[in-house]
């Protein structure tokens, strides 16, 4: 970033990309959409790896839990959720069902 570059772009969702989020580790991001998903990319290889989907409502901002296992976001539609990164199934939902 010191050097104001362009070093990686990652290209897959539908429309605005609302919020991004780096795992503790490093080795991943997070970006959330308009398109109602969230999508997980390798950091190195730029590889999309992932995608969470079942939203109502623009994802608005979302994070990876301290140890790095989950993703907990927000959506326009008064939920928040919470997906397994590894298996991708979602693990808890709060809010409208």
């Amino acid at each position: 970033m010191h050097k104001g570059r362009l070093v990686k772009s990652f290209r897959g969702h539908k429309s605005n990309v609302n919020s991004v989020s780096f795992s503790p580790d490093g080795k991943y991001v997070l970006s959330g959409s308009n398109d109602e998903t969230i999508k997980l990319w390798d950091v190195e290889t730029g590889e999309h790896t992932r995608t969470f989907e079942g939203h109502e409502g623009r994802v608005s901002s979302m994070c990876f839990s301290p140890d790095g296992k989950l993703v907990i976001l927000g959506s326009d539609n008064a939920t928040i959720r919470f997906w397994n990164v590894e298996t991708g199934e979602l693990y808890e939902n709060f809010g409208r069902t």
